[in-house]
C-alpha cells in the first residue's frame, strides 16, 4: 500500500532527523576540534622537518575545510528546526514559495526551493 506522507508526518519525521544530525554533527566538530593534529599542530610544524611540514599544512587546510563545511551544515540545521518553531519549515528563505515535500524529504535541513538553492551555490562558487 503506497499512502502520501502528509506535511504533519513528513514534519514529524523531519524533526527527530534533524535532532539526531545535530547531535551527530555538534560531536563531529567537537572531535575535530579536540584531535591532536588540529590543536597541536603550530608546535609540530615548529619540530618537524620541512616534508611533515607540508603535511601537517595539508591536514590543517582540510581539516578546517572540513569543519567549515559541518559549520555551515549545522547552521543550516539550526534555521530548519527554528523554522520548524516559527512555523515557516518547507518554506523557502530566499523567495519564500514551498520547499516541496520531495526535497525535504531527501534533505530535511533545506531551507531554499531548488531553484534558489541552485542560485544560492552558483554565486558561492564564483
Amino acid at each position: 500500500m503506497n499512502m502520501k506522507l502528509t506535511f504533519s508526518d513528513l514534519l514529524k519525521r523531519n524533526k527527530k532527523k534533524l535532532e539526531t544530525e545535530k547531535v551527530r554533527v555538534e560531536k563531529e566538530i567537537k572531535t575535530l576540534d579536540a584531535s591532536s593534529k588540529f590543536e597541536h599542530v603550530n608546535k609540530r610544524l615548529q619540530e618537524s622537518e620541512y616534508e611533515s611540514k607540508v603535511e601537517d599544512i595539508e591536514i590543517v587546510e582540510h581539516n578546517k575545510g572540513f569543519r567549515e563545511m559541518l559549520t555551515n551544515y549545522l547552521g543550516q540545521i539550526k534555521k530548519a528546526m527554528r523554522n520548524m518553531k516559527r512555523h515557516k519549515y518547507g518554506v523557502c528563505e530566499r523567495c519564500g514559495k514551498r520547499i516541496s515535500p520531495d526535497r525535504l524529504k531527501a534533505d530535511p535541513a533545506a531551507i531554499y526551493c531548488l531553484e534558489c538553492a541552485t542560485l544560492v551555490e552558483k554565486n558561492e562558487t564564483a
